[in-house]
């Protein structure tokens, strides 16, 4: 709700009024606690005007206005408390856990496959600590033979500490090689992690990345290592 006040001169009916000054302190004394002085600014008057019952006040109540703070308030709110990036875990279970195919495969070496029964393994809402860890296995595999996407989400799983013990230094590590292999998702969660570390983790993480084998961010392939 928002109030306008009108305050009119009762010698001209001037709106053009401010505040004045009390004549003394008996005045001040005797009508403080009831009245406001006021003097008109066209024919210098002077005049009370009473608290309690603002007679000539005009209020306006201004519904919309009202509305779009509420509307702006809700945004603003919205933005300063949303996620900054995207969980590790954003979508149910798929049927790679129970595709004979995608399993022959990943146990065969192919990082995409691995990716896939590891992600699927992993978002499988009936999984117990055991299907877990196998997910990370898989996605470790995945990661280490070349997939961007696995890399992407064990960075996202080291930061947030899903089934793996939350390390931000392995966060950047991983989300960092990601982005070393094209995955452009990775550019705002590594800045976003970088934020978070240290200087002296953050130097930790930079001197893992640049002891890299070629092994750790070859392109995605079949692997000679069975899974």
């Amino acid at each position: 709700m928002f109030f306008h006040t009108k305050i009119n001169c009762p010698h001209c009916q001037s709106t053009r009024c401010r505040e004045s000054r009390w004549h003394s302190h008996e005045e001040k004394r005797d009508y403080q606690e009831r009245n406001t002085p006021y003097r008109c600014l066209d024919c210098s008057y002077r005049f009370l005007v009473e608290k309690s019952t603002p007679w000539n006040r005009e209020v306006l109540v201004s519904i919309p206005v009202a509305l779009s703070s509420i509307v702006l308030a809700v945004i603003v709110t919205f933005w300063l408390t949303r996620e900054e990036y995207p969980s590790a875990l954003v979508t149910p279970a798929t049927s790679a856990v129970l595709d004979p195919d995608v399993r022959g495969e990943a146990e065969a070496g192919y990082p995409d496959a691995q990716f896939r029964l590891g992600d699927a393994i992993l978002k499988d809402l009936s999984r117990s600590t055991e299907n877990s860890e196998t997910a990370v296995r898989w996605l470790r595999m995945a990661a280490a033979n070349g997939n961007s996407e696995a890399m992407l989400r064990l960075g996202r799983m080291y930061r947030d500490g899903v089934g793996v013990e939350k390390d931000l230094v392995q966060a950047y590590v991983w989300v960092n090689r990601a982005l070393v292999t094209y995955d452009a998702d990775a550019t705002h969660e590594r800045e976003a992690i970088a934020r978070a570390l240290t200087p002296k983790d953050l130097k930790k993480a930079q001197s893992q990345l640049s002891a890299d084998s070629p092994e750790s961010t070859k392109p995605a392939g079949k692997s000679d290592a069975k899974g």
